[in-house]
C-alpha cells in the first residue's frame, strides 16, 4: 500500500539530486547525496529534522551508513596523480581508501586502502584545469564494501576473497576465501561479452571503436571478477552477489560471521536484493515495461524472527 512520498529534486532544504544511501535511525530517515554533499534527516512524516554538512569530509561517491548514524566511505586517489597527465587513453587502477564519517560530518578514522576500480583514463590539462576522462573497462575489477554492526566487510573482486575489519579500530578480524567460487576467463566469455557489448550500442562508428578499445586495452586475467555487492543483514551474514559480465547477476553467496559459506541464493531476472531481515529476503523487481516493485521472499533455511 502506498504510504507517502518524501523528498523531491532540487537544491534546497530537504530536497535531493543525486541520493544513494538511505537508512532509518527510529522515528527518523537519514539520506545521502554526494552531488550536495550532504546528510539530510528527515522525519517519517517527510518533515526536515536537520542537514549535515560534510563538505571538511572531502568528495566520495560511495557510502555506507553505519548503526551510530555515520558511514563508512570510500574515495579514490588516482594512480600516477597529475604527473601522469596524458591525452592518450590508458589502462589504470586506483586506490580505494575506506574511511569512517562521524554523525557530525567530519572525517575519522582511516579504515583500508585497497585495489581500486579499473578503467580507461585520459588525463588533460587546458586553461589551468586537469579534465580525467574515465571509461569502464569489460572485465573492470573494483573494491567491494559492505557494513553490518561493528564490522566493516571490503575486498577487491579480483578473486573470491574479502576481509572482515572492526569499525571502531580498522584492526583485521579475519579473511574470507572461496577459491572454489573463482571462475575462470575464456575466450569464449570474452567474445559472448564482446558481442552483447556491440548488440547494446548504437552502433555508430564511434561506439565501435570504443569498445574495441576498451577490449583492447584490458589487462589479461586469468579469473572473471568474482562479485559486485555486499549486503549485511540483521545476523550479520554477509550476501555476497557474483557478478555477471554476459547477463543479469542472480547469484547470491551467504556467508556468516565466521566467514562459513551457508549456501546461495538465486532470485528471478531483473531483480536485485535490496535489504534481509531474518528468513526475509525483499527485492527490488523490475517487469517487461522496466515498472518497479517490491516484493518479499521467505528464504529457506533461515531462521524466522
Amino acid at each position: 500500500t502506498y504510504l507517502n512520498t518524501i523528498g523531491q529534486q532540487g537544491d534546497g532544504p530537504g530536497e535531493f539530486q543525486q541520493p544513494n544511501a538511505l537508512a532509518q535511525f527510529g522515528d527518523t530517515l537519514a539520506v545521502y547525496d554526494p552531488r550536495h554533499r550532504r546528510i539530510t534527516r528527515l522525519g517519517l512524516d517527510g518533515s526536515l529534522v536537520r542537514t549535515t554538512s560534510l563538505e571538511s569530509a572531502g568528495f566520495f561517491f560511495v557510502a555506507l551508513f553505519t548503526d551510530d548514524g555515520g558511514m563508512v566511505a570510500e574515495s579514490f586517489s588516482i594512480s600516477g596523480g597529475v604527473g601522469s597527465i596524458s591525452s592518450e587513453t590508458q589502462f589504470a587502477r586506483d586506490t580505494a581508501v575506506l574511511f569512517r564519517v562521524t554523525s557530525e560530518g567530519t572525517a575519522a578514522d582511516t579504515l583500508d586502502r585497497v585495489p581500486g576500480r579499473e578503467s580507461l583514463r585520459a588525463i588533460m590539462a587546458a586553461d589551468g584545469a586537469v579534465n580525467v576522462m574515465m571509461r569502464s573497462l569489460p572485465f573492470g575489477r573494483r573494491n567491494v564494501v559492505g557494513v553490518g554492526g561493528d564490522f566493516v566487510w571490503s575486498g577487491a573482486n579480483d578473486e573470491f576473497s574479502f576481509r572482515m575489519r572492526s569499525l571502531e579500530t580498522g584492526d583485521m578480524v579475519r579473511i574470507v576465501r572461496a577459491p572454489g567460487l573463482n571462475r575462470p576467463m575464456t575466450e569464449a566469455v570474452r567474445t559472448e561479452a564482446y558481442d552483447q557489448a556491440v548488440a547494446d550500442s548504437d552502433g555508430t562508428p564511434e561506439d565501435l571503436e570504443g569498445i574495441q578499445e576498451s577490449f583492447d586495452l584490458s589487462p589479461d586475467q586469468d579469473l572473471l571478477p568474482a562479485y559486485d555487492r555486499f549486503i549485511v543483514d540483521d545476523r550479520n551474514r554477509v550476501w555476497v552477489r557474483q557478478e555477471s559480465v554476459t547477463g543479469p547477476a542472480t547469484m547470491w553467496w551467504v556467508f556468516d560471521q565466521t566467514g562459513e559459506a551457508l549456501g546461495y541464493v538465486e532470485v528471478p531476472e531483473r531483480s536485485d536484493i535490496q535489504a534481509v531481515r531474518c528468513d526475509e529476503v525483499w527485492l527490488q523487481m523490475r517487469d517487461e515495461l522496466d515498472v518497479p516493485s517490491v516484493a518479499m521472499f521467505r528464504g529457506a533455511g533461515l531462521d524466522p524472527c
